[in-house]
């Protein structure tokens, strides 16, 4: 009975089996069917997204910055100084007037370059005082014969309507040519159209220099004048403060500002000394026939990019006083003496 039960159980195992596969085989078909089904309904979405990522990649659309499929084109005016207010004509127009004014400032300083260092002109003018003239008078002359008006121009550009020349502005634009390229450059640079500066030229000593000049006047006729300047050395607590200038010296006349002083020592600018040293400075003159005399300043010290101008006048008194200066308590402040060698 129960080899009869086994039996029973192994026949209807060997007649479902086949059928209970089949089943589970058609499921697994209609499931990967549907599968297949649904790859193939998204696969026009993934097309169409990677046509889309084709044409960012190639177009620059939003992923890069750009509108509605069309390339991003970086505009022209995003590069342009805030001088020309995002427009290109003004920038054109504006660069085009400062280009040939600062082309005229180069011809004018090149041409009048074999004047300004003509041995003649530097024996007998200024050249800090009769250069300005000058170039100020060429320049004039070339902006009127040739109805050169830049400052006019500039202003059209941002006027809507013209203005016609004026002599006000012929007159500035002939004092900017008479400053020279470095005045166009500086111009450039404001703008905005170049961002390397000229640097100004030296008017002032160095910061480990000073200047000194000495002026002499004379009430008898003298021969030649020598003007001796004498290193102590290096300062010491009891020697006079620093000198940093003068004040109340009053103003200089005209002639001695445009014509070189034969007077005067150096002729033009001043000569270099150490500031921190003690100097001894002295004027020797000569007298009719073979005498001399000399006349001592006394015993200065001078401060950093200090300026300083003496006038002596031969038999006279001289301008600053000497050494041994007298202080706010009024006790007198000893000055070094020369030390013998």
């Amino acid at each position: 009975m129960r080899r009869t039960s086994v039996a029973l159980t192994l026949l209807v195992w060997i007649l479902l089996a086949p059928q209970a596969a089949f089943s589970q085989g058609e499921n697994v078909d209609k499931k990967g069917g549907a599968e297949k089904q649904q790859e193939k309904k998204d696969s026009p979405n993934t097309n169409e997204k990677t046509k889309s990522d084709g044409a960012s990649a190639t177009t620059g659309t939003a992923d890069t910055g750009g509108a509605k499929g069309k390339p991003k084109e970086e505009s022209g005016t995003d590069k342009l100084p805030a001088i020309a207010l995002g427009k290109t004509e003004i920038y054109e127009k504006s660069l085009a007037a400062l280009t040939m004014l600062f082309v005229i400032a180069v011809l004018l300083e090149s041409a009048f370059a074999l004047v300004f260092s003509w041995r003649v002109f530097l024996t007998y003018c200024s050249l800090t005082g009769v250069k300005t003239i000058v170039m100020l008078v060429i320049s004039w002359i070339v902006v009127y014969c040739f109805d050169v008006d830049i400052l006019a121009g500039l202003i059209n550009v941002y006027r809507e309507k013209p203005m016609g020349s004026l002599p006000v502005s012929k007159l500035i634009t002939a004092m900017i040519l008479a400053g020279g390229s470095a005045a166009v450059n500086k111009i450039f640079v404001a703008f905005g159209f170049r961002s390397i500066p000229v640097p100004p030229a030296t008017v002032k000593p160095p910061e480990t220099k000073a200047w000194v000049a000495v002026n002499v006047a004379h009430s008898e006729p003298v021969g030649r004048v020598y003007v001796g300047l004498k290193d102590l050395g290096v300062a010491r607590a009891e020697d006079p403060a620093p000198i940093a200038g003068n004040a109340c010296a009053g103003a200089p006349n005209l002639y001695s500002l445009l014509f070189r002083n034969p007077n005067r020592f150096p002729s033009n600018g001043g000569y270099e000394v150490i500031p921190g040293h003690l100097y001894e400075i002295s004027v020797t003159y000569e007298l009719s026939g073979t005498k001399s005399k000399t006349e001592s300043l006394g015993t200065f010290v001078f401060a950093n990019r200090a300026i300083v101008d003496f006038d002596v006048k031969l038999g006279g008194t001289q301008n600053p006083p000497p050494s041994k200066p007298v202080d706010v308590t009024g006790s007198p402040q000893p000055g070094r003496q020369p030390e013998s060698k």
